[in-house]
């Protein structure tokens, strides 16, 4: 048995996969262990939360109205996606191949946003409410706050909604994809030189 194991682990190259062992422990101190081989450490990373299906969380994105914060939405079932460009100045030169590029700075962040609302409390019917707090919060004519650590290290913390999507389901009623492509916000900040007499 244990020959037919290392034969299959070998035929279909399995060798370098490792485990992941979930811990029980409060929201604080979980974390999950990855058994490495025998002569590695464990690793452990530390979760954020727990989901409904009681597997950790290791990325959270909360969407906030900025001048409301009582309206916002807690994401733990997403994925993001991050990228950028710079804004680029070409000009084409008489009798010189290619372009003159003149830097001018970063672009925004382009964040795309893929996951699922669910209800927890009933599993039948769709999750109305969040679906409700999340289209009202993509109709605001405003910067939304984010707060996600994974965000964080891009130094994202608002983010303007520029497309939704909503597709259906098939087979199940309790949840409701969504899709939202997002574009990064900084607050101007003006200076104002008031007179003094």
């Amino acid at each position: 048995m244990a020959n037919n194991i290392k034969f299959i682990i070998g035929a279909f190259g399995l060798q370098s996969l490792r485990t992941i062992k979930y811990e029980e422990g409060s929201q604080l101190d979980t974390k999950a262990s990855i058994k490495g081989l025998p002569n590695q450490p464990n690793i452990s990373i530390p979760a954020e939360a727990w989901s409904y299906l009681g597997t950790p969380v290791f990325s959270r994105l909360s969407l906030v109205n900025p001048e409301n914060p009582n309206q916002r939405i807690d994401l733990d079932e997403c994925l993001l996606e991050v990228s950028q460009s710079k804004n680029i100045v070409t000009t084409a030169v008489n009798g010189r191949n290619g372009t003159i590029k003149e830097y001018v700075s970063d672009g925004d962040y382009q964040v795309g946003i893929k996951g699922v609302l669910v209800n927890n409390e009933d599993g039948y019917n769709r999750p109305l409410e969040l679906f409700q707090t999340l289209l009202e919060l993509c109709a605001l004519p405003i910067a939304l706050r984010c707060e996600s650590s994974y965000l964080q290290l891009f130094g994202v913390f608002n983010l303007v909604i520029q497309e939704k999507s909503f597709p259906q389901s098939e087979g199940f009623q309790n949840v409701q994809p969504f899709e939202l492509s997002c574009l990064s916000d900084e607050p101007i900040e003006l200076l104002l030189d008031v007179p003094t007499n």
